[in-house]
């Protein structure tokens, strides 16, 4: 992993995207500031994970987990959500 510059605009969609702005709504504030901190956070662990050589596991539960988690809550609104779906299968008795 190298360093990778994000243009504002691709944490929101309103005209205004800039935190520093004065005029920015305090609710669209408050979405892109959590946005931008989730995403440090996982970029953090996916770094973490690269330099350490984790395993597989620890890539899901400290990366694609989180990342899902944050498409799901940006963008679904509570209509999903993550759960396991692993199939027991049934002995013969």
């Amino acid at each position: 992993m190298g360093f990778q510059r994000f243009k504002p605009a691709a944490f929101s969609k309103t005209a205004t995207r800039d935190l520093s702005d004065p005029d920015l709504d305090p609710a669209v504030r408050a979405e892109l500031e959590y946005t931008l901190r989730k995403v440090r956070k996982i970029f953090r662990k996916a770094l973490h994970c690269q330099t350490r050589g984790r395993d597989e596991n620890a890539w899901c539960d400290d990366v694609v987990r989180p990342m899902v988690r944050l498409a799901l809550r940006l963008y679904a609104k509570g209509k999903l959500c993550i759960q396991s779906v692993y199939f027991y299968p049934t002995r013969p008795t």
